[in-house]
């Protein structure tokens, strides 16, 4: 009522209060002899938008009322239209970084590259371009160089930024807030029925999350029906889960998703401290050996998803050593693939209770497990 109040007193231009001797009846009759144009911004509840409505339900006909959201299924009921903003294109993001840069709307001279990678990394955000441009602005290259090598290289983004993108993933539920993280680190780019057969099997309701994710603009579904997500919210995700392991050793191996070449490989040579993760993600195309501990997957007794892969595109290269006698894999693994595995048999006793799908191309296995699973 205090926003309805304060809405009517700025378009009547006289103070509205909640006893208003006029009523509700005179007030809706001098708002609908005017034309008015009303913007409600950043509406995060249907009800409220609904109680609004209603009260606006008697507007001129030429009035415009145009409301914004972070949730899309605020407006599935109350709207006559609904336009999705997309992201800006490269010439236009390039405009509005260089004013909160520079104050103009072209690079400095010296800057060009510079602000293009700056561009680049943006993705298109407005608020992104804003919040690098005001970071960057009367600075040296000096300091430009390894800002963007930090940005673009450590998956890491500016706290201006993340706590606008947080705003979103703060009003989700517990159960939601750990599927984004899972999408972030494991699905992007997945197709969808994929991501749903995974996601159900880890005791999730993945239909309904992904519709939840979808409406507050956390990922969105493409043409061919691939889960696909911003780089920079993927980036708030990896934030997320780096700030939710120990801070006092910050030690990777406790973070509950792993995809970083260093801390992936730390988890595999020193296994301690790794009953935290959940799910391990990485490209054995990059250089350099990969060395496993006999317990290394057995300490990880929660984990849920394990991924060693190599992309369509490129060629292993990196050799992974490991003991004979391999201890047993968490009896909570529901997706496994290794791309060439070195093992003949997955160590024993295998538990495939809960696994959904195993993928082992290019492997030395010769039989998955012993007896019936």
């Amino acid at each position: 009522r205090y926003i309805r109040n304060k809405l009517f007193s700025a378009l009547l231009k006289r103070e509205i209060t909640a006893s208003d001797i006029f009523g509700a009846t005179f007030i809706k009759r001098m708002l609908g002899s005017r034309k008015v144009f009303i913007v409600l911004d950043d509406v995060g509840n249907d009800a409220q938008l609904e109680y609004l409505c209603e009260e606006l339900d008697d507007l001129d006909p030429n009035s415009r009322l145009i409301v914004t959201t972070r949730d899309r299924h605020t407006l599935r009921r109350n709207v006559d239209e609904i336009y999705e903003v997309t992201n800006w294109n490269f010439q236009k993001s390039l405009r509005l970084f260089c004013l909160g840069a520079f104050k103009q709307i072209y690079p400095k001279e010296g800057y060009k590259l510079l602000s293009q990678r700056a561009v680049v990394y943006a993705g298109g955000v407005p608020l992104a371009l804003k919040v690098l441009g005001s970071h960057f602005y009367s600075r040296s290259p000096e300091f430009w160089e390894p800002e963007l090598k930090n940005l673009e290289n450590k998956g890491e983004s500016l706290h201006g930024i993340q706590e606008v993108l947080k705003v979103s993933y703060n009003g989700l539920s517990v159960r939601e807030k750990e599927m984004f993280l899972d999408i972030a680190f494991f699905f992007k780019d997945e197709k969808r029925h994929f991501v749903t057969r995974i996601l159900d099997a880890c005791g999730f309701n993945a239909t309904s999350g992904i519709d939840v994710l979808e409406d507050k603009a956390l990922i969105t579904i493409s043409n061919v029906n691939k889960i696909e997500m911003h780089d920079l919210l993927q980036q708030m995700a990896f934030d997320i889960v780096r700030q939710k392991k120990d801070r006092t050793t910050r030690d990777p191996r406790k973070c509950s998703r792993l995809r970083d070449i260093e801390e992936v490989c730390d988890a595999f040579k020193n296994s301690k401290g790794t009953h935290r993760v959940e799910g391990i993600i990485f490209d054995l195309s990059q250089k350099g050996d990969l060395h496993v501990r006999a317990d290394t997957f057995n300490m990880m007794t929660k984990l849920r998803f394990l991924r060693l892969y190599v992309p369509l595109t490129k060629k292993r290269s990196r050799n992974i050593y490991h003991p004979e006698d391999m201890m047993p894999f968490s009896d909570k693994l529901r997706y496994l693939e290794w791309n060439g595995c070195p093992l003949k048999s997955l160590p024993h006793p295998f538990c495939a209770e809960l696994l959904v799908e195993i993928h082992l191309p290019h492997s030395n296995v010769e039989y998955l497990w012993h007896g019936m699973q």
